[in-house]
């Protein structure tokens, strides 16, 4: 797990931005070689941060709590492919 410290200026945002830049943190974090989970400190202090759905979390968040927020590298394919005519 890591724990990352940020300055209070992050709570001057709110609704999507918010949960994108908790995601951003959370997401640049677990490219760290073990880090699964990260905890996220507010001067030191703990508080409860929105996951991708918007509900607040307690507990230290991972990729998985932002599905759809990831940017894929695989490239974008039809579901059903397209009758050649």
């Amino acid at each position: 797990m890591a724990i990352v410290d940020v300055t209070p200026t992050l709570l001057e945002l709110s609704g999507d931005t918010l949960v994108s830049a908790i995601a951003q943190i959370v997401f640049t974090a677990s490219e760290l070689t073990g880090v699964r989970a990260v905890r996220i400190l507010v001067d030191g202090a703990d508080r409860q941060w929105p996951s991708g759905n918007g509900e607040l979390q307690t507990r230290p968040l991972s990729i998985y709590d932002f599905p759809g927020l990831l940017a894929s590298a695989q490239p974008a394919y039809p579901a059903v492919p397209t009758p050649q005519a």
